[in-house]
């Protein structure tokens, strides 16, 4: 709205509508890596706890989701690989996921970190 005698608005201008909804917002969330991963594994156990609870619990944190992670290296890896290293290989008699099960998926399957109450 502009006042008499006030110039317009500029057309780059943000205009909020509370009450206009257009999508709903499935979550929010992060992206498990390979180095937060290894840095986990550092972590006591009982810091850990607090770390997940941070993150996931909805009374005591941000109420993660959502998450994703990455396929082969990404920016956050320790270093550059893929599941199958050999060239040719169509077959994946080669693929191998042995990189990511020494710290990347033990933090993605929070029952492999910590107890799972009944």
């Amino acid at each position: 709205m502009t006042n008499a005698g006030s110039p317009p608005p500029p057309s780059n201008a943000i205009h909020l509508q509370p009450g206009v909804r257009f999508q709903e917002i499935e979550g929010f969330g992060g992206a498990f890596t390979e180095a937060a991963a290894v840095t986990f594994q550092k972590l006591s156990p009982a810091v850990r706890q607090e770390l997940i609870a941070a993150y996931f619990d909805s009374a005591r944190g941000n109420a993660y989701s959502l998450c994703r992670t990455h396929i082969n290296s990404c920016d956050f890896a320790l270093g550059n690989y893929a599941y199958d290293e050999v060239d040719g290989d169509f077959d994946l008699t080669h693929f191998t996921l042995e990189r990511d099960r020494r710290a990347l998926i033990l933090m993605i399957q929070p029952r492999s970190v910590l107890p799972v109450a009944p």
